[in-house]
């Protein structure tokens, strides 16, 4: 109880806490979910286009309207006999969401911790939050469910994120493709008019290039560039231009080493691929926003903590059939 013994016992327990790197916090496991999601969510470039659903039980269908009803021409009724008009059914459709799991794992010794000049767990969380971003995005952009991937240095593995679902690149290339060799507002144009009704709202509308082509649109006098928008403007993740007010986003995500076909073969690995797509007709299907915790107990008798992280989430045509053409390509790029 003596002054000073109470003032030395405030020095000793200043010395470590909950919350300074490096002097406590290492040592509290913690769950890191809400914010890093957010930062996933913000780094996305391709990811951020389309609508993020929070799927209530996996599987889960989400109800879309199928075929219209059709009205006819009805003459004039002129006896009590009448044919009635013929009748017609309002269609029903369901994209189903069942949601793939992501997840990451690393270690590092304590000792790690107590001696290096840089916060190992802040800098582990920012390297999960981007190696999460690129996941999501390769597989928007680059997917592929079948037995063997389209990409031959992917093939028949399943353990990467290509293999989670069907990208816009397979639907695409399955569905609408353009002729085009350069990105020039023309040959954007030239895609966005495969797309046919599906291409006419441009706020509905992205297109989707490599980072080779990223300073290819500026070139273009027909292609407003972000610094031209105005202040009004809103400018997505991503966004270098804007044609006849369809956003131009560059993802690292599109591969440049393709052949002129739109797939890697290992033999032609020189082309390129650029694509608008229907932002509407696509959706993110989200079953467990990413979380991210780091546990000392696990490894504890090695002297090493782990941090590890999950999400579950599925990317799933959501048009009103599956020949709409909703998303338009042309493969034969120079980058």
């Amino acid at each position: 109880s003596h002054p000073k013994f109470k003032e030395r016992w405030k020095h000793v327990m200043r010395a470590m806490d909950v919350d300074t790197a490096a002097e406590g916090t290492e040592w509290v496991p913690t769950g890191i979910g809400a914010s890093v999601h957010e930062k996933v969510r913000a780094q996305g470039k391709v990811a951020a286009l389309f609508p993020r659903i929070n799927i209530p039980t996996n599987p889960w269908k989400m109800p879309i309207a199928g075929a219209d009803v059709t009205a006819y021409r009805v003459a004039e009724p002129t006896g009590d006999t009448e044919s009635k008009v013929t009748a017609s059914t309002p269609g029903t459709v369901a994209a189903t969401f069942d949601a793939e799991i992501f997840g990451a794992r690393s270690l590092w010794s304590k000792s790690l911790d107590m001696d290096s000049i840089v916060a190992i767990l802040p800098y582990a969380t920012s390297q999960f939050v981007a190696a999460f971003v690129a996941a999501e995005e390769t597989a928007i952009i680059n997917g592929d469910t079948d037995g063997t991937h389209m990409d031959s240095d992917i093939g028949s593995t399943t353990t990467v994120a290509q293999a989670a679902w069907d990208g816009l690149r397979k639907k695409a290339l399955a569905q609408t493709v353009a002729t085009a060799t350069t990105i020039t507002a023309l040959n954007l144009g030239v895609v966005r008019k495969a797309m046919g009704k599906w291409g006419l709202d441009p706020s509905t509308l992205a297109f989707i290039i490599g980072p080779a082509n990223a300073h290819t649109p500026p070139q273009d006098t027909n292609i407003l560039t972000v610094d031209k928008m105005g202040s009004a403007a809103v400018v997505l993740s991503g966004q270098v231009a804007s044609l006849f007010g369809v956003p131009v986003i560059v993802s690292e995500h599109v591969r440049e080493n393709l052949n002129a076909s739109g797939v890697y073969d290992a033999i032609t690995t020189t082309k390129t691929a650029m694509m608008c797509v229907r932002r509407t007709e696509f959706a993110i299907g989200q079953r467990s926003a990413l979380d991210i915790e780091v546990n000392d107990s696990l490894y504890g008798e090695t002297f090493q903590r782990v941090l590890y992280g999950f999400m579950r989430e599925d990317f799933q045509h959501v048009g009103s059939a599956a020949t709409n053409e909703d998303v338009a390509i042309a493969a034969n790029v120079t980058p």
